[in-house]
């Protein structure tokens, strides 16, 4: 058993606080991995034992940061970029664009793990600008049905279909909903899970999902509170996810 974690800590609040609030959740439910969202502008505190994945020269990468235990196997990290913007919220009246959103993927042992954090509802491109990362986040979660793939041998086929993958995400629309692009429509796509609510939680593949004693038998919790720090991003809470994996699965030392 092993878990996964996703915060979306709520951009603009000093760094301090923020990886204070990081901290407490890793040290108390110990992840294998972690996604950050709004981290964008944020110096976070480098955490003993994590790796931080992180990449600044956009703003949608700025957004995502993602965390690997060391004694995981990581692999080289890559960055997918969508083009879709929308007309900010703030400050009102303002007709500038908000920059697109980007999404990261890394390899940790056999996994293929993915941070991202879809577009908001109710902007004035809310649709186009969610399925455009949605169709990306789908090809990558099922390259075998990607048109633009290389040529790959049965058991090559096999291999990618056996693999498990992992999303760990704000999907800013409810796991349930049919109504447009979100976790429902990605697990469908790639023959999935979705987990979690609207705005925390995780889509996974080939992957089970088992009780967890920390999480009060559930398979999956949702803390206000970690390590003695309480959590006060917007959210309010962050977003945990009990696995049913070995430790070799992670290539974990």
């Amino acid at each position: 058993m092993s878990r996964a974690l996703h915060y979306n800590v709520d951009n603009g609040r000093p760094a301090r606080v923020v990886s204070r609030e990081v901290n407490g959740l890793l040290a108390e439910f110990r992840p294998r991995v972690a996604v950050l969202t709004e981290t964008i502008g944020l110096d976070l505190e480098p955490t003993p034992g994590w790796t931080q994945v992180r990449d600044r020269s956009r703003p949608g990468r700025a957004n995502v940061t993602m965390l690997v235990r060391e004694d995981c196997e990581l692999g080289r990290p890559w960055w997918v970029d969508c083009t879709e913007t929308w007309t900010r919220w703030e400050p009102p009246g303002t007709d500038a664009q908000h920059w697109p959103r980007s999404f990261v993927v890394a390899r940790v042992g056999r996994f293929q793990v993915l941070g991202a954090h879809q577009p908001p509802q109710g902007t004035d491109n809310t649709y186009d600008a969610q399925l455009e990362q949605l169709d990306k986040l789908t090809a990558v979660m099922s390259p075998w049905k990607h048109p633009g793939r290389k040529v790959c041998t049965a058991d090559e086929l096999d291999a990618m279909r056996a693999r498990p993958r992992l999303l760990l995400w704000d999907p800013n629309r409810h796991p349930e909903a049919m109504d447009g692009p979100g976790p429902a429509l990605l697990a469908e796509r790639i023959r999935g899970k979705a987990h979690g609510a609207a705005t925390d939680g995780a889509v996974t593949r080939m992957v089970a999902v088992v009780p967890d004693r920390k999480l009060h038998d559930r398979t999956e919790a949702y803390p206000k509170s970690a390590g003695g720090v309480e959590l006060r991003s917007d959210h309010g809470r962050a977003y945990v996810l009990s696995l049913g994996t070995t430790r070799e699965s992670w290539g974990a030392r």
